[in-house]
């Protein structure tokens, strides 16, 4: 399910990484189990990364000027 696209590179054309690979963007909506869909797209042959950031810690520290 979801809507695919490439990455569209600024001033046209497709956005190609440093290694020479496409990124597929795919918006999905909210995932019912990030876990197991991190684990089947690391199983797909072609796919390097997903960035689903399963595993982490679930707090965020953000830091900003003191007033």
């Amino acid at each position: 399910g979801g809507e695919t696209k490439l990455r569209a590179a600024e001033g046209g054309g497709t956005y190609v990484t440093d290694g020479g690979n496409q990124i597929l963007d795919w918006a999905l909506g909210p995932i019912a189990d990030p876990d197991a869909l991190a684990a089947r797209l690391a199983r797909l042959v072609g796919v390097v990364a997903h960035g689903l950031f399963v595993g982490f810690s679930p707090t965020i520290v953000v830091g900003g000027a003191r007033l």
